[in-house]
């Protein structure tokens, strides 16, 4: 119930209409929505004029998106996955989510940069070599370890502090069926790709 506002305001939380979390959900996709259309727009006019200032304009704006983005991207985590859990808290759950989505995003980055540089017709071969792929693949391996490091260390600290609040969590997501996932993200999302990183 104390909790009620940070949903619900300016409407009692009996409403049923969580208007201040529909407000900021509408915030984030905004934001992301115009932060996209700049660096897309941006970026595709400077492909076709070769007009360097709008390098220059990008670079100057993305230390201001990056906030802007590892801010909205934070609350967001809060409203859509940890008021699941109304009672649970967690001070680096925004950092995890960015964790996730940034080995996402490398992951991804990399397989289409690969896909495109093996084509014949596609310029990108001349410019990403093997030496390329090979400190990329480190990247991906640094932000892998980072990411199974913050999940393991929050895990460790409310299990081993056995906290009601804390480790229902984890709890609700081990039983009735739902303890294979856990084991699943351990394997596919960190032994797999850190034994394949260590290869070159």
């Amino acid at each position: 119930v104390h909790k009620a506002p940070y949903f619900f305001w300016p409407l009692h939380y009996e409403s049923k209409v969580p208007v201040f979390w529909l407000v900021r959900a509408v915030v984030f996709f905004a934001v992301w929505a115009l932060l996209a259309h700049f660096f897309v727009g941006s970026s595709i006019a400077q492909d076709a004029t070769g007009d360097v200032e709008l390098t220059r304009r990008m670079e100057w704006y993305a230390p201001l998106a990056m906030v802007l983005y590892g801010l909205t991207q934070t609350f967001a985590a809060f409203d859509w996955v940890m008021s699941l859990e109304p009672h649970w808290a967690s001070t680096i759950f925004g950092v995890l989510t960015l964790g996730g989505q940034v080995v996402s995003a490398m992951a991804f980055t990399i397989t289409v940069a690969a896909w495109l540089a093996s084509r014949d017709d596609a310029p990108l071969g001349r410019v990403i070599a093997t030496l390329q792929f090979h400190d990329l693949g480190k990247l991906l391996m640094a932000f892998v370890m980072v990411w199974a490091y913050l999940m393991l260390s929050q895990f460790l600290i409310i299990w081993s502090g056995n906290l009601p609040d804390e480790a229902v969590w984890y709890v609700r997501r081990m039983e009735n069926g739902w303890g294979a996932w856990p084991a699943a993200l351990a394997v596919l999302h960190f032994a797999v790709p850190f034994l394949l990183l260590l290869d070159r």
